[in-house]
């Protein structure tokens, strides 16, 4: 599956889903995941900043040393 980020970049990840998908250490600097399901998922040590995660699913994700400057949660599970 892939990732877009509205820096223009579009990543690949070895999941068929996001919901518990292990995204540890990317780089999704501006990473479009609005209204996902992202339960489970593991973003330990990734760059989040600027991510749009508004209505999205986060519960029981993993963000440890994770950067979330200026990422959006509007309406998200957490």
């Amino acid at each position: 599956m892939f990732i877009f980020c509205l820096t223009g970049d579009r990543l690949e990840i070895d999941a068929e889903l996001l919901a518990g998908a292990n995204l540890n250490g990317l780089q999704l600097h501006r990473a479009l995941l609005n209204n996902e399901d992202m339960s489970e998922t593991s973003f330990v040590a990734c760059n989040l900043r600027g991510a749009c995660m508004n209505g999205s699913n986060l519960s029981n994700a993993k963000l440890m040393r994770a950067s979330l400057m200026t990422a959006s949660f509007v309406n998200s599970k957490m």
